[in-house]
């Protein structure tokens, strides 16, 4: 699903890095975007956990933000996550 980008709100200019997880952490991702945050959530290489169980173009979980895939088992995936946590508030 192509995120709407950052829109008014709130949180309108923070950023936020999410680690695409199971449970609460792509709700709370969503809240902080329909709220105004800039979030971009980083999936593993062939998606995240939730991949074999929703279909992306209707999760409407994933909604507002974009996503970005990093092998995290990788030195330079390491190295970028870590360069985008760095320019975010969350």
């Amino acid at each position: 699903m192509p995120a709407t980008g950052p829109g008014p709100g709130p949180l309108r200019g923070v950023r936020v890095v999410e680690f695409s997880a199971m449970g609460p952490a792509p709700f709370c991702g969503m809240l902080l975007a329909d709220l105004g945050a800039d979030v971009l959530r980083i999936d593993r290489p062939g998606g995240g956990p939730q991949a074999a169980l929703f279909d992306p173009a209707r999760d409407v979980l994933q909604r507002g933000r974009n996503a970005v895939a990093l092998d995290l088992a990788q030195a330079d995936g390491r190295a970028a996550a870590l360069r985008l946590v760095g320019t975010a508030e969350v």
